[in-house]
């Protein structure tokens, strides 16, 4: 369980939000480039060998695919940083 926000010293709310906007960014980043990528090359493929949607929606398939377990990893280690932002003391200040 996390603590609210509002006990927080302004400095870790600061860094509450920045590693909040960081998360979106990743995380739009994760899901949008595998999906363009594979889509792009399926389309390509498909006009190639003139197979219609079946390369354009493998792609979308195996981009879904990947981007689930990418965000998967990422979150782990994603869930560690967001816990050590409340274990350590604001700047200045000394964990007694």
């Amino acid at each position: 369980m996390t603590k609210p926000t509002q006990s927080l010293p302004e400095e870790q709310k600061s860094r509450v939000w920045l590693f909040a906007v960081s998360l979106i960014g990743q995380l739009g980043f994760m899901i949008a480039l595998p999906i363009v990528a594979f889509a792009l090359g399926g389309s390509a493929l498909d006009k190639t060998l003139q197979t219609s949607p079946v390369f354009l929606l493998g792609g979308v398939l195996l981009a879904s695919i990947i981007t689930t377990f990418w965000i998967v990893q990422r979150t782990r280690t994603l869930r560690d940083q967001y816990m050590k932002l409340f274990d350590s003391p604001p700047m200045g200040q000394k964990h007694i």
